[in-house]
């Protein structure tokens, strides 16, 4: 629910801003403004978790972000109804925040290094799950059966996950705590997280996959619906190959783990990325739509690959405060997603020409081959780091400080 809530917006852009007769970078605003707390608040959810229990905290959390999916739905038409949506989206953006790095680090706390790598590959899968679909369903609601229905759909299915979450949370023991001791403050278990030198590679990698995938993919559906006129649902059923490379890359995440160290895994995602958005460019050139299913395999493939990898390394940087680990994980991601969507919109607008009809197009090729090029060179860098990552990681934030945590 909470990854098909965060992309259902993606496809619906030219729409939302059409509603509301706002341009297309304005209307996109709807999308930095869920990003943006969604990254920012993850310093809170982090910590919390820790103290207070990861599912307990994901349980409240998703009730509310519930509530505020299904508040979308009731935005006013006209003018005065995008700053509302844009506050909804924010507020929604708030408590999206705590539930996929909490179940990152759920899943850290209870799987084994030598597993969890294979084990988030599946947690993505569902994640993918949500993205397929956001492209398609954006697509029919915004086509056929109005846009705001969507948000009223995703609300009353995220009741029953809301139920079965708050099921969970009552059974759910208090975290561990040593006796006689007290609980980490916030800003001590950041201190633990960031005095681990591989969270110098680890976070500045993720800010940088998060500037410049959404500063692309974000505008995708919009590159197509311009240059080749397609509608949403059209541009949307595209999109979501996206997605299919993400499900294809969590279903043989364990076959090719097996084959390539994480080193390589980085490499390939940053080729695959490169490769997919620089496909992407070329679209007008080519007079053509069909290859960008390709393209979008290659960049759901490539993405998953690397941040796969880079989400491994952060369950690792603390083992005393993974929450925390996590959430600054995906305060940096998210971060950068927000920049990134800004900023690809403002290159776009820089670069647009005239289209038929004198149609005024952003220079959508000059969008991708730049978040081509970034998520490469990132890529390499990150490739080039990983080998030094040794066992001294575990080490160093094993409980003990002496025996690796296993």
């Amino acid at each position: 629910m909470v990854a098909s809530d965060a992309r259902i917006i993606d496809p619906l852009l030219k729409t939302v801003a059409a509603d509301f007769g706002s341009p297309l970078t304005k209307a996109s605003l709807a999308v930095s403004a869920y990003a943006l707390p969604y990254g920012l608040f993850q310093l809170a959810y982090g910590p919390l978790g820790d103290r207070l229990g990861k599912v307990k905290v994901m349980a409240i959390a998703f009730s509310l972000f519930t509530l505020g999916t299904a508040a979308c739905a009731f935005v006013p038409a006209g003018s005065v109804g995008l700053p509302w949506l844009i506050a909804l989206r924010f507020i929604t953006g708030v408590f999206a925040a705590a539930i996929i790095p909490l179940s990152i680090a759920y899943i850290g706390d209870k799987v084994a290094p030598e597993k969890r790598q294979a084990t988030l590959g599946q947690f993505m899968s569902a994640l993918m799950m949500g993205t397929v679909f956001s492209g398609p369903m954006g697509g029919v609601f915004g086509d056929y059966l109005g846009w705001r229905n969507i948000f009223l759909l995703l609300g009353g299915i995220s009741v029953f996950v809301m139920l079965a979450l708050l099921k969970a949370a009552r059974s759910e023991p208090p975290p561990v705590k040593e006796p006689n001791k007290p609980a980490t403050s916030i800003l001590k278990g950041y201190g633990i997280v960031l005095s681990n030198p591989n969270s110098l590679v680890v976070y500045p990698a993720i800010f940088l996959e998060g500037l410049f995938l959404f500063g692309g993919f974000v505008y995708v559906s919009s590159a197509l619906q311009d240059n080749f006129g397609m509608k949403i649902l059209e541009a949307g059923l595209m999109i979501s190959f996206y997605g299919i490379g993400g499900l294809v890359y969590s279903f043989s995440a364990k076959k090719i783990l097996k084959q390539l160290k994480q080193w390589q895994m980085a490499l390939l995602g940053g080729v695959l990325l490169m490769g997919g958005f620089s496909l992407a460019a070329l679209l007008p050139t080519l007079n053509v739509w069909w290859p960008i299913i390709p393209a979008a395999l290659l960049i759901g493939f490539g993405f998953n690959s690397i941040h796969s990898t880079l989400q491994t390394k952060a369950t690792e940087l603390a083992v005393k405060a993974r929450g925390t680990a996590v959430s600054l994980f995906a305060f940096f991601f998210f971060l950068g997603q927000s920049l990134g969507v800004q900023g690809g919109g403002a290159l776009g607008l820089s670069f647009a020409a005239n289209g038929p009809s004198d149609k005024v197009i952003p220079g959508y090729w000059i969008v991708f081959l730049t978040s081509g090029a970034g998520l490469f060179l990132m890529s390499l860098w990150v490739a080039s780091r990983l080998p030094k990552m040794t066992q001294e990681q575990l080490v160093s934030s094993s409980p003990s400080g002496g025996t690796p945590a296993r």
